[in-house]
């Protein structure tokens, strides 16, 4: 059988395990130890938001919900990476995304 594509995938990598360095040449966003803070405090924020959802859910005070307990970075980092005038269409779990935007939780 003949090969259609063959791709590789380039290793990157920040941080060891312990969340030590292990390169300097740091992207221009994470060099802004404020910014990276307060990213940190909205995943932070979303948790919380997701353990209650949960336990209302769980109680029958909350219709269907979907968790997203460990996806906090990714959705936070898209909506930290969009524009103002970006549109955004969000689906399941992407409750980062949307604070980031300004959409209240209740």
């Amino acid at each position: 059988m003949p090969t259609a594509a063959t791709f590789e995938i380039e290793y990157l990598q920040f941080l060891d395990a312990e969340g030590s360095l292990v390169r300097n040449d740091l992207p221009a966003f994470a060099r802004d130890t404020r910014q990276l803070v307060k990213l940190y405090q909205e995943m932070f924020m979303v948790r919380i938001f997701d353990a209650k959802a949960i336990a209302l859910q769980r109680t029958g005070k909350l219709g269907t919900y979907a968790p997203c307990l460990g996806h906090e970075a990714t959705y936070l980092a898209i909506g930290s990476a969009m524009q103002e005038d970006d549109c955004f269409a969000p689906s399941y779990r992407e409750y980062g995304a949307q604070f980031h935007r300004g959409v209240k939780p209740r």
